[in-house]
């Protein structure tokens, strides 16, 4: 039997609260979704290009997002095989509610 093996690939990057109505001190859920034959070993969050958090699952928790929140994250999966496609995904923080 021929199995398929690839890197991840059609990664998705959604977000537990609507990316355009965030405000100051709320907190939310990065998931990072992807398909891939090893499966990822390691998830790694990037905040404007910058990595904020590593991690075998495939979620990073942001707690009290304030002003400095706004911006690209990105997520970039990793197998066996190396890194896959990244998914981004724009926030915009919009002040106190």
């Amino acid at each position: 039997m021929l199995r398929f093996v690839d890197k991840p690939r059609g990664t998705v990057l959604h977000s537990s609260i609507d990316p355009n109505v965030i405000f100051w001190y709320n907190s939310l859920t990065l998931t990072c979704n992807t398909s891939a034959n090893p499966p990822p070993y390691l998830y790694l969050f990037y905040h404007n290009e910058k990595i904020v958090h590593t991690t075998t699952s495939r979620s990073y928790n942001v707690l009290y997002i304030g002003p400095s929140g706004s911006g690209t994250y990105k997520c970039t999966p990793v197998s066996k095989l190396g890194s896959g496609q990244s998914a981004y995904l724009n926030l915009t923080v919009k002040g106190m509610k």
